[in-house]
């Protein structure tokens, strides 16, 4: 739906259909694996309030109201949510404003062209500002995309306990996909695909998941199906 540091819009293809008729993404952010698969039940939990704003402010526009959000200008400083997550970069959350670039107005039309195409969609979901320990306690496909423990920037809000974390994505019920950074010890990791980040260095994302159609096969079984 927007840029965001972190997101998950390239690397969704590389992770399994939801399994479920529900997704819920309790680190929602711009919901890239959500934006992927247009499930009209969907569940947002997101902990950042600015991020909230924008979230129902493009739920409630139309589309051709989203298409006429009007471009930035090269050089001004904006507080503007959508305008400073347009940088991708690990300031988007943190900063106050953001200096726009040639770059950032380059692509602003295609930003606004999706956010439009996915509103009838999107509009649809229900989202919910809170903890992550806030969501439903129902069967669904839970993608589960924290901060990442071994990343000191780049979030405004941080896990503190990552072991309370661990045994509440394993009392998840149906399809639980968990995403991390190599390297990350709080559930059995396994390497996903190495990744550029937007300064241009390599990372291995890597994930931990619980299948709901054989949930207690190991990955390797679950993939040759």
């Amino acid at each position: 739906m927007f840029y965001y540091f972190g997101s998950k819009a390239r690397l969704a293809p590389h992770y399994p259909e939801p399994q479920c008729a529900c997704i819920v993404e309790p680190f929602a952010g711009s919901a890239g694996y959500s934006c992927r698969h247009r499930l009209p039940r969907t569940i947002l939990v997101e902990r950042d309030p600015r991020i909230c704003d924008l979230w129902r402010m493009l739920m409630s526009m139309t589309p051709d109201e989203i298409r006429a959000i009007p471009c930035p200008k090269v050089g001004e400083r904006s507080s503007d949510m959508l305008v400073m997550l347009r940088a991708a970069s690990e300031h988007s959350l943190t900063g106050r404003y953001i200096t726009v670039s040639p770059r950032m107005v380059s692509r602003w039309r295609n930003l606004v062209e999706r956010a439009a195409d996915l509103q009838p969609t999107t509009r649809k979901w229900t989202l919910i500002e809170g903890d992550y320990t806030d969501a439903p306690d129902i069967e669904a496909t839970w993608f589960i995309d924290p901060p990442y423990a071994n990343m000191s920037r780049g979030y405004a809000h941080k896990i503190g306990d990552y072991a309370a974390l661990a045994a509440w994505c394993k009392a998840r019920r149906g399809q639980v996909i968990v995403c991390e950074q190599q390297g990350a010890t709080w559930l059995p990791f396994e390497p996903l695909r190495e990744i550029v980040t937007t300064n241009n260095t390599r990372k291995t994302e890597a994930w931990w998941t619980r299948d709901l159609l054989m949930p207690n096969a190991p990955r390797e079984v679950r993939e040759t199906r």
